[in-house]
């Protein structure tokens, strides 16, 4: 069958991904251990680091990193059915969710703190200090988005933080810059 291709592809990371939200960090490494070329696919470690990153499992996070999965690489956000066309980093998902241990852990091992995660988490204060720093990030791509371009007013609106949005278009933010719902 068609699917079946795809189906077997992703299954060990599926199970990755189980082990990693129930916080069973043993079973992953061990995973990880008697296969460890899935860590060379970054797009799926990205996912199961942000589940780690999303659960709050700051340990699980650090058998990732140890492994070799980057803590900066991005991915679809997704909470329960709803899938977001945003990427957002493991580091911004453990600040929405409130993680802060996890995202403590994440920033000591280089995760970074951006326009893009502080336009979502609603840090406008944040914003604001990127924006003196250098006023053209109002409408700088994110470079995790490779397909839609997505800037911070993109991720402003998505987390619904008003005051970010009222910020971001009092320095320039352009509107309509492409399709995606604003």
């Amino acid at each position: 069958k068609p699917g079946d291709l795809r189906c077997h592809r992703v299954r060990p990371f599926r199970i990755l991904k189980t082990l990693t939200g129930k916080g069973q960090t043993a079973g992953l490494l061990a995973a990880i251990r008697s296969s460890p070329a899935l860590v060379d696919d970054s797009v799926e470690m990205a996912e199961v680091m942000q589940v780690a990153a999303m659960k709050g499992r700051t340990e699980t996070v650090g058998v990732l990193v140890d492994a070799g999965v980057d803590p900066n690489k991005a991915a679809h956000f997704k909470e329960g059915c709803i899938t977001q066309s945003l990427m957002l980093t493991p580091l911004c998902v453990a600040l929405v969710k409130g993680h802060a241990g996890t995202a403590n852990y994440l920033r000591e091992v280089g995760a970074v703190y951006d326009i893009f995660t502080a336009a979502y988490v609603g840090d406008r204060s944040g914003v604001a200090d990127f924006l003196q720093r250098d006023p053209h990030l109002v409408n700088t791509d994110d470079p995790a988005n490779d397909l839609l371009a997505t800037t911070p007013l993109h991720h402003a609106v998505y987390s619904g933080h008003l005051e970010v949005v009222e910020l971001l278009l009092a320095r320039g933010a352009a509107v309509g810059r492409n399709s995606t719902p604003l």
